[in-house]
């Protein structure tokens, strides 16, 4: 787990250096005035959609006194909901069953 960690804090560290010399190669595009808005726009846009890195899960305490902090069915578990699309996927799965009660009729013959 240790191991998992340190690489997770050395990617992030080398996204952050190749998002400030984004940052910089931007800002040299824009001072020397030869480049047209729209093509500033499309590069801030490619910079802003750029997958964001995982943080390192910290987990604390043993839930039902049997799954501990490095547990790898925990772990599995609470990476699956820290995950970015995690809420959209509950909200879907919500939506979708509302509509499936509401197509639903109770008074239906139940023999048919």
């Amino acid at each position: 787990m240790k191991r998992r960690n340190t690489f997770a804090i050395l990617k992030s560290l080398k996204r952050k250096a190749e998002l400030e010399e984004r940052a910089t190669k931007l800002d040299e595009l824009k001072n020397t005035k030869k480049v047209s808005m729209s093509d500033l726009k499309k590069i801030e846009l490619k910079d802003t959609t750029i997958k964001k890195v995982a943080k390192p899960i910290d987990l604390k305490g043993n839930p039902f006194y049997c799954f501990g902090p490095k547990n790898p069915v925990r772990y599995f578990g609470a990476r699956i909901t820290h995950h970015e699309h995690f809420d959209t996927v509950v909200l879907m799965l919500i939506v979708i069953s509302t509509v499936l009660l509401c197509m639903e009729q109770p008074l239906d013959d139940p023999d048919s």
